[in-house]
């Protein structure tokens, strides 16, 4: 078989090998003599040859450029010289094969026809070229010494409409890196990775700089896929264009206007996200809302991907955590928007995980768990996806001050949500121990309240009073014995049930009292918190020692109002009326709405 050459060779020594491989016994023809890459690519996408023999010196030969080759199954065999890391470099714009410039004339003719030979195995393998590794020995080879890099990536992406998908990924960050510990200049003592790192990749509108409270007209992405693209980016030059934002997270800022998108090219962000995954245990990337691939509607060749940032991160990404929100809208979103993302053109084949952000009674109803979860596994086959409570007040804290939740609000409903995320994607056993953690690390520690509406009603001075101490329920030692395969959340859901019990009994005691049960939710100190060592038989009561106030609730849960006749009976003793009560759901309600509840 003869192998069609394009030659895009600088020097004097160009004549020379144009006239050595044409003189190749009858196998090797010269197609095109290119001057520029620009012409090398022209001759590519025509189908013009095979092989591209390059000058590691070519001006404007970048990664993106061999890809371009790749894609119209052109192979790429570069003449560096010694010096000056030409080597290294062509191997990191991902060329086929190296070959000294100084080489004889029969061997760079060995070269192209080892080359060409390797190109016709994988062809008819249905390898591409950019399957293959640079060939060894004379033709170069990889770092054997190299380390595999060991971290791994999260892609966080929603549809359209603004579900708080960045700032979900800020925090989910934060949880991971203190979770993981806090890193070295790159790497642990052991050699691994440690710490996050958190990617703004959304090309329309990037707001982590801002989130964090840094400055957005360095994009540290743009400048990360500039030296992937020449070739010049290493784990060192990754690390000084991260800075840390708190100890163990790190930020690469994005692009700080959307016009700018063509400088985040897919074959240059394929190089940050692998460096990335040596920088840090954890590295997580916000991506852009848009999946769309049309560029071939507006483009008679090679054209730029509009969306390529997205679309490179999603392939890459080990997990897949799809944000949406929780209103009627945004679960409509979040329904079309997994079909989407199931029907990509690039294979995505990462774990998925789902969250509902901005879950609150309001815009989904009295039970908006239930409603949500009802409606994502109906249309979207969902099982149990993650609820995040809307927490307005903590989460625009936190925006205020430029910094986490975990920083600013540590007791925030939002922030123990994405804690619990976090620690699912971290290693689900350990979900529970890391739940168990943030209690030791806060001081705080969250109990269930019975109360009942008559807490509600505001003094003449128009405050609600402190709630006194009392006997409450929380996820205690004992509980864990006593449920020992049950997550965190079924766990705080059998506390809050027995709390909901202790609110029938001060119904009981309260002859004015609308009938109806009321458990409050509450992050206190963990110093006001005592176990019961008066022989209670419950295994999560705890005797709550100082005065709840109410910038210390986090929300409530109360019966429907239907539930008052159940209430009146079950009060009478009558066990039909107990068992209907505790079959009945408790209604979630934001702090901000308990006014609403009425009597």
């Amino acid at each position: 078989m003869i192998f069609g050459v394009l030659c895009a060779v600088r020097g004097a020594g160009e004549t020379a090998l144009v006239t050595a491989l044409d003189g190749a016994a009858g196998r090797v023809t010269v197609e095109r003599r290119c001057a520029d890459v620009a012409e090398l690519l022209a001759a590519a996408a025509a189908g013009v040859g095979r092989i591209a023999v390059v000058s590691a010196a070519l001006p404007r030969l970048d990664r993106e450029a061999v890809a371009q080759l790749h894609a119209a199954r052109v192979r790429v065999l570069a003449l560096t010289h010694p010096a000056g890391g030409q080597v290294e470099r062509m191997l990191a714009l991902g060329v086929d094969a190296v070959v000294d410039d100084a080489t004889a004339a029969v061997g760079l003719v060995a070269a192209v026809l080892a080359l060409g030979e390797a190109a016709d195995e994988d062809l008819l393998a249905g390898a591409g070229p950019e399957a293959t590794d640079p060939t060894p020995g004379e033709l170069g080879a990889a770092d054997p010494d190299a380390a595999a890099p060991t971290g791994r990536m999260i892609a966080v992406w929603g549809p359209t409409g603004a579900p708080g998908r960045s700032t979900l990924a800020l925090n989910l960050a934060a949880e991971l890196a203190g979770s993981v510990g806090v890193p070295g200049p790159g790497t642990s003592p052991s050699g691994g990775p440690r710490g996050a790192l958190i990617i703004d990749a959304d090309t329309y509108g990037g707001t982590i700089a801002q989130l964090a409270g840094l400055l957005d007209e360095s994009p540290g992405l743009a400048a990360a896929a500039r030296a992937a693209g020449q070739g010049t980016l290493d784990l060192a030059a990754l690390a000084r264009l991260t800075p840390v934002l708190s100890p163990g997270l790190r930020v690469l800022t994005g692009i700080s206007r959307a016009n700018r998108w063509p400088e985040l090219p897919a074959s240059a962000l394929e190089v940050v996200w692998e460096i990335a995954r040596s920088l840090a245990a954890w590295t997580v990337v916000d991506c852009g809302f848009c999946l769309e691939q049309d560029e071939a509607l507006s483009y008679d060749t090679h054209a730029p991907r509009r969306n390529a940032a997205t679309l490179s991160a999603l392939e890459a990404a080990d997990v897949v955590v799809v944000v949406g929100s929780g209103d009627p809208v945004g679960i409509q979103r979040l329904v079309r928007g997994l079909t989407d993302l199931a029907s990509l053109p690039v294979p995505v084949t990462a774990r998925r995980v789902v969250v509902v952000n901005r879950v609150r009674s309001s815009a989904a109803g009295p039970r908006p768990g239930d409603a949500i979860g009802a409606s994502l596994g109906r249309f979207a086959g969902v099982d149990a996806p993650h609820l995040v409570p809307d927490d307005r007040g903590g989460v625009d804290a936190a925006t205020l001050r430029g910094v986490t939740l975990r920083e600013s609000s540590s007791g925030s409903p939002a922030r123990r949500a994405i804690a619990a995320i976090a620690a699912g994607l971290e290693q689900p056993a350990r979900a529970a121990a890391l739940a168990a953690r943030l209690t030791r690390q806060t001081g705080r520690v969250r109990i269930y309240l019975p109360a009942t509406l008559l807490d509600l009603v505001p003094t003449d001075a128009g405050a609600r009073p402190d709630l006194a101490p009392r006997r409450a329920h929380a996820v205690t030692r004992a509980l864990r014995e006593l449920f020992p395969d049950a997550d965190e959340e079924g766990l705080e859901f059998a506390a809050s049930l027995a709390a909901a019990d202790d609110s029938l009994e001060l119904l009981g005691a309260t002859p004015g009292a609308p009938r109806r049960r009321l458990v409050l939710t509450a992050d206190v100190a963990d110093t006001a918190v005592h176990t019961r060592t008066d022989g209670d038989d419950v295994p999560s009561a705890v005797e709550v020692t100082a005065v709840v106030t109410w910038d210390q609730i986090a929300c409530g849960h109360v019966d429907e109002p239907g539930a008052a006749d159940d209430v009146l009976a079950a009060l009478t003793g009558a066990d039909a009326a107990v068992e209907q009560l505790d079959e009945r759901d408790l209604l979630w309600y934001d702090v901000s709405e308990l006014d609403a509840i009425g009597s």
